[in-house]
């Protein structure tokens, strides 16, 4: 049998609550209303107290997955909103360690609690091999690599080496996530350029995007995006320069751009960036000479490797917590600081 085509539903909350009748039901598990399902078809038992998120951001996720390879992934477990994953059900247990989900199912995201399923399956057809997931009160349902903010909104995507495979700036969706605090999807087969948006999602502190087929520049927004403290976009095709506004980020402790094509030189003013622990720019095409890194004092590896820099190596004196520096395969002159000779 063909899978089915999985469908976008697009039904606010605020029909079931206006529009639709919604009468007690024998057919239904306790606190479990009689209503239509959300795509119009048939009758389900809908329960608006176990759900929490709204239906914008439901419906992110919902696209999201869709659009990015979801029945695909390692981890899809519970990613259930309303379409039939599966033409080849186990009889008992719908919701099951093979990661399937029934029609007209839905669970929150957050709570990880069905709130709506078709009023002719049963208490023991919506049974995993452990629990019943009518009355499970906890968030072992919740989606995989998805954890709430308030109980009610994506504030974590963590999916990483699983499968994801999308344009990430025109095909995901995820800009409409504005609560969004880390996004990690490295490892995966992500492509198109690094997206404007993610400078817009003020409440980002954390990006891995790592590992991927990502290309083009890197936008001069991400400095829009003052939160962050970790940009991990190694191991991608990404050309174009450092941009400059990343020296906006006061908060950054991690800076990871290797293996990548970046052009240019390393900007000077990255040296605002007194918080940085961590910066790794190795694997790229940088020309210059390296900056001045005296006010990185938290600073405990750094590598410049293989680029082309040319020049002396600064003083690194007063870097008192560094741990490793590695600049090999460049084009530096004179001598290695003495302060540098005990460290690996």
């Amino acid at each position: 049998m063909c899978p089915r085509t999985p469908r976008l539903h697009l039904w606010p909350l605020a029909l079931l609550l206006l529009g639709y009748s919604a009468t007690s039901s024998a057919d239904c598990e306790s606190g479990y209303t009689e209503q239509i399902c959300y795509d119009g078809n048939g009758t389900c038992c809908y329960d608006v107290s176990r759900r929490s998120m709204d239906d914008d951001e439901f419906q992110t996720l919902a696209q999201f997955f869709q659009n990015c390879n979801g029945l695909s992934w390692t981890n899809e477990r519970n990613w259930c909103y309303g379409d039939d994953f599966s033409d080849s059900l186990r009889e008992v247990g719908g919701l099951t360690t093979n990661d399937q989900c029934l029609e007209d199912v839905m669970i929150d995201p957050c709570t990880g609690l069905v709130f709506q399923y078709p009023v002719d399956y049963n208490a023991t057809v919506l049974a995993d091999d452990d629990s019943d997931i009518l009355t499970d009160q906890g968030v072992d349902y919740a989606w995989d690599g998805i954890t709430c903010l308030n109980g009610d909104s994506v504030g974590d995507i963590r999916l990483p080496n699983d499968a994801v495979k999308c344009n990430l700036e025109k095909d995901s969706g995820l800009e409409t996530l504005t609560n969004l605090e880390l996004l990690d999807l490295k490892r995966n087969s992500l492509t198109g350029h690094i997206p404007e948006w993610l400078g817009d999602l003020v409440g980002l502190d954390s990006i891995d995007l790592g590992n991927n087929d990502l290309n083009g520049t890197i936008s001069n927004s991400i400095g829009n995006a003052t939160d962050l403290a970790t940009i991990i976009l190694a191991t991608n095709a990404l050309t174009g320069t450092i941009p400059p506004s990343i020296a906006k980020l006061e908060l950054l402790s991690d800076l990871e751009l290797n293996a990548n094509d970046l052009t240019g030189t390393i900007p000077d003013d990255l040296s605002l960036l007194t918080l940085v622990e961590n910066l790794q720019l190795q694997g790229n095409v940088l020309t210059g000479t390296i900056p001045d890194l005296s006010s990185f004092t938290l600073l405990t590896r750094v590598s410049l490797a293989t680029n082309s820099l040319a020049g002396t190596i600064p003083t690194m004196a007063g870097l008192t917590s560094l741990l490793r520096v590695d600049l090999h395969e460049n084009s530096l002159t004179g001598s290695l600081p003495s302060e540098l000779s005990t460290l690996t």
